[in-house]
């Protein structure tokens, strides 16, 4: 290899890794992983049941300004802790008697998860984050932007 292709190749590692670290920086918080998945639908979420847990991020969770990522992540942390995803695997046999609790299941935890975030004192950067975001259709998971940030901003006022 000649020394130019060497001082090339070092140049791309270093990029990489740059590029690998910044992605990795927020490796756990409040005990739980968090991966940089790039193929991830979403821009953050939470997975895998305790104690498996993780939270995901995509591309796009990058160009948040770090109050806002940081106020995603809690909002995930909050999933977490508040075991939102094993309520919905208990909830799943109501699917059959009554299909729209999962929906008003999801929606609240997706306040709770809010409020969970906003009692770190990181309301007004979710509130920021929100205000610029479309929702894609209609989600039946989650609810609108707009409702949350009226949500948060009654409870920033309380």
């Amino acid at each position: 290899m000649l020394k130019t292709e060497s001082m090339i190749h070092s140049t791309m590692i270093a990029g990489f890794r740059k590029w690998w670290n910044r992605k990795r920086e927020l490796r756990r918080v409040h005990g739980i992983r968090i991966v940089h998945d790039p193929l991830s639908a979403t821009l953050s979420d939470s997975r895998g049941l305790w104690p498996f847990k993780k939270i995901v991020v995509n591309d796009h969770f990058f160009r948040l300004a770090p109050p806002e990522q940081a106020a995603f992540i809690l909002h995930e942390v909050g999933h977490c802790k508040l075991f939102h995803l094993e309520k919905r695997v208990l909830a799943l046999p109501l699917l059959f008697v009554r299909p729209s609790y999962l929906n008003r299941l999801c929606i609240e935890q997706e306040h709770e998860a809010d409020a969970y975030a906003a009692a770190q004192g990181f309301g007004p950067y979710l509130v920021s984050a929100f205000s610029r975001m479309k929702m894609d259709g209609e989600n039946l998971l989650h609810p609108d932007f707009k409702s949350r940030i009226e949500r948060l901003r009654l409870a920033q006022g309380a």
